[in-house]
């Protein structure tokens, strides 16, 4: 059951040249189906399904559209969308396992939640004075995890928050103008405030068919190369490929997703023709997109709620058109 409550203002200016939508919104879901833990001397049977959990998101959305006609022969438009979105699991269960995908009462659905990595080990008496009460001793190489209970070893207490997979932003910009009989459009989107766990089997060192090594991975730390942001490359890692912030990227992005740019013909060209009109064009599809540098993987217009390992890369398509109405 979803009950929405918004606030919003519409208006037109300036001759209709100005348009503005805001509104501000809070919804409410509750009676979320949740599986909720069974004893375990039920015989592993499977949990049923309940309706009790509630999730709250509150944010803006902001629409706004300017549009002109300089003359008989130019005009042009531009618009923009945003929209600001807080979201919180207001209540899923008291016991909530930790996991990389965390929901968690007062958490953001699916939080990302693991170690902090804090730099490289640059020695292994470094390590072994930081991590001296663990079952396994990191040396000179290894991702130095944050101790943050400080009881000397790594445990699911040194687990925190490592950011968010939905969007608090997501927006978008589109535009264009026409001249005679020459038009051009654009559409750009994008996202921001959003993160993404990558490790897979193509960003790990020596994962797809033991050899792949990402650009990432050509500064792994070594004797002679002291890297402080990447350790080490060893077979079977366990370490290294703990569910860290290591592995987390920002996944803000921004596309330019559709540009067109064509020409009607002019009437007295098609008239002798028999054509009502004729329209060539040229179509861009995702022409650029601009990511941060530290993101490993294909398209990041992408689910955030997986390590993309079945990320398919987007093509990028041109295309040569004529309309014609006879």
């Amino acid at each position: 059951t979803t009950a929405t409550t918004s606030i919003g203002v519409d208006m037109r200016v300036l001759n209709d040249r100005l348009s503005a939508e805001i509104d501000y919104f809070v919804r409410n879901t509750e009676n979320i189906l949740v599986r909720l833990p069974i004893p375990a001397i039920m015989g592993g049977v499977t949990a049923p399904y309940e309706n009790i959990g509630v999730m709250r998101n509150e944010g803006v959305e902001l629409n706004l559209n300017w549009r002109n006609r300089v003359n008989n022969n130019f005009s042009y438009d531009v618009g923009a969308n945003l929209t600001y979105v807080e979201n919180e699991v207001v209540k899923f269960r008291d016991d909530s396992p930790d996991q990389l995908y965390l929901i968690r009462d007062g958490y953001s659905f699916q939080t990302l939640y693991g170690f902090v990595a804090e730099g490289i080990y640059q020695s292994d008496e470094e390590a072994a004075s930081h991590m001296h009460s663990n079952s396994y001793v990191p040396v000179a190489g290894d991702i130095r995890y944050k101790d943050i209970n400080n009881d000397g070893r790594l445990s699911y207490e040194d687990r925190t928050e490592l950011g968010n997979t939905i969007p608090k932003y997501v927006y978008g910009v589109n535009g264009g103008f026409s001249y005679k009989g020459f038009d051009f459009r654009i559409l750009l989107q994008g996202i921001a405030g959003v993160n993404v766990y990558t490790q897979n089997a193509w960003t790990a060192p020596l994962g797809i068919s033991g050899g792949t090594v990402t650009k990432r991975w050509r500064d792994a730390w070594s004797p002679t190369n002291q890297s402080t942001e990447t350790p080490r490359i060893v077979i079977n890692d366990t370490w290294n490929r703990q569910q860290s912030s290591f592995w987390v990227n920002d996944l803000s992005w921004l596309k330019v997703k559709n540009i067109q740019f064509g020409y009607a013909l002019p009437a007295d060209w098609m008239n002798p023709l028999s054509i009502e009109k004729a329209y060539v064009f040229i179509n861009g599809q995702n022409v650029f997109t601009f990511v941060d540098d530290g993101y490993e993987g294909f398209d990041p217009e992408r689910n955030t709620f997986d390590s993309g390992y079945n990320q398919y890369p987007t093509p990028r398509i041109w295309s040569i058109g004529v309309n014609v109405t006879l």
